[in-house]
């Protein structure tokens, strides 16, 4: 029974990985047939940023992404106190509203699903490398946390991103499951920016 969890944890992972690569594809498709308009716009209003609901926007805090890191447990039994694989994303919805879906794995018998919504709050220049502006985006929030063990339990999440170029950005992040007892690890990922 456990190997059918492990077996369909992984395939949901997999799943993941291609929808989100899917979502990429797409938006550079529609970014690339847009780029002539978009132009047009910023030449009249420099200031013009998307407003209201749209999946994989940037907010206040930077671009979404998807990338890959490990998770650094320290308490609990899950994937999530464990040292393990982790895979982040950040899915812009708002200006201050993102999801930040992702998983924490071993690869032997545990996996665990976060599923966090965040406030992203704007980024803050924190100083300047090899002229270059150095700058974070703190983020807050919250939501759930499924184990392969079949246990779902609240989730608090908190972090920040750090962008190092144009298409890659640094996250580390702070999660705390309610799972069966208390699982908390720490995440150190880099993305891709889409």
């Amino acid at each position: 029974m456990k190997g059918n969890i492990r077996h369909s944890a992984y395939a949901m992972i997999a799943c993941g990985v291609l929808l989100s690569f899917s979502a990429m594809t797409t938006t550079a498709h529609a970014n690339e047939s847009q780029s002539n308009s978009a132009a047009q716009l910023a030449q009249r209003d420099d200031s013009a940023q998307p407003s209201g609901f749209q999946v994989g926007r940037s907010t206040q805090g930077g671009p979404s992404y998807i990338g890959a890191g490990v998770n650094l447990g320290a308490l609990g039994g899950t994937a999530l106190g464990d040292t393990s694989l982790s895979v982040v994303s950040k899915v812009g919805l708002t200006n201050t509203f993102s999801v930040r879906p992702g998983v924490v794995t071993d690869f032997t018998d545990d996996a665990t699903f976060l599923v966090p919504v965040t406030f992203d709050l704007p980024a803050i220049r924190v100083g300047e490398l090899a002229d270059q502006d150095i700058s974070v985006a703190p983020y807050l929030g919250g939501g759930i946390a499924v184990s392969t063990d079949g246990d779902v339990g609240p989730l608090l999440t908190g972090g920040l991103d750090i962008p190092v170029a144009e298409q890659w950005t640094v996250n580390a992040a702070a999660n705390a499951g309610f799972i069966d007892d208390v699982d908390l690890g720490v995440s150190l990922a880099v993305g891709y920016n889409f």
